[in-house]
Formats: C-alpha cells, structure tokens, sequence
C-alpha cells in the first residue's frame, strides 16, 4: 500500500499552542536586542569629547607637516594625510567613541539588568514612540554637534598652524636675504 501522506492546510496555517492556548512567540530572540542604546552613545560621546579634539588637532598638526614635507615617516604617512583629512578626522572620531562604548558596555549592562528587573514590560503606545523619536532626534543632534565641533578644531589648528609656517617661512627668507 503506497499511500501518501496527507498534509493538512489548517494545521500548517495555525500556530502552535500551548495547553493554556496561548500562541507560542516565533519571533527569533536576537531581534529584540540593540548593542547599543542611545543613553550610552550620548554618555560616550561626552566623555569622549577632549580625546576627539587633541586628536583633532594632532591630525591637522600632520597635515602641515606633510605639506612642509617635514613629517618622520615618508610617503606613506603623507599620501595618507593627503586624501581627504576630514574624512580622516570623522574616521578617528568614530573609533574614539566606539573604543569608549565597548570599554563601558560591561557596567552598563550590569544596570540595564537591573532596572528591566524592577519594570514590567509593557506594550508601547504612541507617547512611548513619541518619546523615542525626540531621543533619537536629540542622539543625531548630538552626533552631529560633535562631528561639526571636532571638524571646526581641525580647520582653525590647520589655518593657524598654516599661517603660523607660512610666516615663519617669509621671516627665514628675509634673513637670507
């Protein structure tokens, strides 16, 4: 007797039930959970803030030596400060933060633990949303805020520092004179 199986339309459009008949979540876990939220960007971001303006200037300082042609470390270091600094400077800001944030994840999600501990999990209504779009808002806000800070520090060391070799050069070439 070769009888197929017979496969049943409902039993593969229902979900799976418990014995108290409530619906078994499919939902994978992972999905659920953020590496980061934004209390801990705008935390590091703030702390990080005086390592992003040295680093800032140290790069601007380099791209006037390397225009000088007075940099240790040849063509390499060069025709890296050659293309496109401030992208350079975006780069090194970003390591910096995330170098901040995976150095204070282990503390903060100690605290998370126990605050989700305290809450009941509720369902979100729309002040709930609400709430997380003007802390997203104020996150880019922030983000774009540091970005600009950490450009303009670059600007004015490398237009001061260029002034500054420029007059120096003018200055050697009259004594030679």
């Amino acid at each position: 007797m070769n009888a197929e199986p017979s496969i049943s339309f409902s039993s593969l459009q229902s979900p799976p039930r418990h014995d108290n008949s409530e619906v078994i979540n499919l939902q994978p876990r992972f999905m659920n959970h953020q590496l980061f939220n934004s209390k801990q960007i705008e935390s590091a971001i703030s702390a990080s803030e005086n390592i992003r303006l040295l680093s800032s200037a140290i790069i601007a300082l380099f791209v006037v030596l390397s225009y000088h042609r007075c940099l240790l470390g040849g063509t390499g270091v060069r025709s890296i400060l050659a293309f496109r600094p401030l992208w350079l400077v975006l780069l090194t800001d970003i390591t910096i933060v995330f170098g901040f944030l995976f150095a204070s994840k282990d503390d903060y999600q100690e605290k998370m633990d126990e605050s989700k501990r305290a809450k009941p999990a509720q369902e979100k209504d729309w002040p709930d949303v609400v709430a997380k779009a003007l802390e997203m808002f104020f996150l880019l806000r922030k983000v774009l805020s540091a970005v600009f800070m950490d450009w303009s520090v670059y600007v004015v060391v490398l237009v001061s520092a260029g002034f500054f070799s420029a007059g120096i050069a003018c200055a050697s070439e009259t004594v030679n004179e």
